[in-house]
C-alpha cells in the first residue's frame, strides 16, 4: 500500500506495475488481494 501512497500510481505504467505486483502476491500467497487494494485497481481500470 506504501507503494499506492507514494503517488507511483498516478501514471499509466504505475498502475500496471502495482497491480501486476497485487495479483502476483495474491497468487503466490493464496490469499485474496485486500479489498482497498482491489477497489483502487477497479476503480482505475474503467477510466
Amino acid at each position: 500500500m506504501a507503494f499506492h501512497h507514494s503517488g507511483l500510481t498516478e501514471t499509466s505504467s504505475g498502475i500496471l506495475l502495482y497491480t501486476v505486483a497485487q495479483i502476483c502476491r495474491a497468487r503466490v500467497t493464496a490469499e485474496p488481494v485486500l479489498h482497498a487494494t482491489e477497489d483502487f485497481i477497479e476503480a482505475r481500470a474503467w477510466r
